[in-house]
């Protein structure tokens, strides 16, 4: 991208009402490979199809949500979760996303106790080589009621998009990392600007209970992001299949989906320094076709991680599906060579 493309402008912001809560999805369990934890399948696939790739966060009063798409249909579903994810809600679709077909995006619990949502929207639909651009709402009421969207702006083009969740570095800035890099977005002048290294790109940026940056293409910076070193080795997460998470304990843990059978979860449990890639703990293993996964990762409490993804074959019991997992923390250590206690 270049910076001249760069465009400030103000971002409208205006409430709307979502759709109430109306029933109770019984989640299922799923059958799991050898070794691999339960998992639970709390909502269909949009009848179209098109990009599913869910998103996940836990809100500031400790329910999960969950957010998942419908491209071709041009709509939001969400799924809360009370019970530390054992049974979900449906609340029904994002009411305004600004129209379009939405390529999915991700959730984040800002520090303020407010949930953001980003997706993206292709410029026009029947034509994706005329590019794309990352999306945002917010909603004070976790979830029940939303902004009105906002773009950020910038240019659209076709690596423009956002996957993973947005990086709040202070209240008045977040930082969207973004397939033309990461950018600094002031929510209140809808300023944007570069952050960081331009070669970062794609991938998730976090940052640990330390206050490291790390992006999925395995660098660190240890000055709020004005010098990156390079981690090796690294997990392969940098791409919108994977996700990467830095835990309240120090733990940094990625998710990888290197193929359309599988995903698995490795960890670093010295600030993203090293990486035992030899210790992998598969999640999803159903010895078939499943599309690209794109999980994405949320900590539920002290002693939970939570999981959400997509099966994307239409052959299986109730067709496509999004499916969630809810994992234990010593487990997790146990299966990817964590410390001993």
């Amino acid at each position: 991208m270049n910076p001249s493309e760069i465009v400030s402008r103000p971002i409208v912001l205006k409430a709307a009402v979502a759709l109430a809560v109306c029933f109770v999805i019984a989640a299922s369990a799923v059958e799991a490979a050898e070794d691999s934890p339960a998992v639970q399948r709390i909502a269909d696939g949009a009848p179209a199809g098109g990009h599913v790739h869910p998103a996940i966060c836990v809100t500031e009063s400790g329910a999960i949500l969950v957010a998942h798409f419908g491209e071709p249909e041009g709509k939001i579903f969400l799924l809360r979760s009370t019970d530390g994810g054992r049974t979900w809600n449906d609340l029904g679709t994002v009411p305004d996303i600004g129209g379009g077909h939405p390529y999915p995006g991700a959730l984040n619990t800002l520090a303020d106790g407010r949930i953001l949502l980003t997706w993206n929207l292709w410029a026009d639909s029947a034509d994706y080589g005329k590019g794309r651009r990352p999306w945002f709402a917010t909603s004070s009421d976790e979830g029940t009621t939303w902004t009105a969207p906002g773009s950020l702006p910038i240019a659209d083009e076709g690596e423009a998009y956002i996957r993973h969740a947005v990086l709040e570095r202070t209240a008045e800035e977040w930082v969207f990392p973004t397939g033309v890099g990461m950018l600094s977005f002031q929510p209140d002048s809808g300023e944007l600007a570069p952050f960081g290294e331009p070669i970062l790109k794609p991938g998730p940026l976090v940052r640990t209970k330390a206050g490291t940056l790390i992006h999925g293409l395995g660098y660190r910076s240890t000055d709020d992001g004005q010098t990156w070193t390079q981690v090796s080795p690294f997990p392969s997460v940098s791409s919108y299949r994977c996700d990467l998470k830095a835990l309240d304990n120090g733990w940094v843990v990625g998710a990888v989906a290197e193929d359309d059978m599988t995903f698995y979860l490795v960890a670093s449990y010295d600030d993203g320094q090293t990486w035992n890639l030899d210790r992998r703990w598969v999640i999803y293993n159903p010895g078939r076709y499943i599309g690209r996964a794109c999980p994405q990762l949320a900590q539920l409490d002290a002693n939970h991680l939570g999981v959400v993804f997509w099966d994307a074959n239409r052959e299986q019991p109730g067709g496509i599906g999004v499916y969630f997992a809810r994992l234990g923390m010593d487990e997790l250590r146990e299966r990817t060579g964590g410390p001993t206690e």
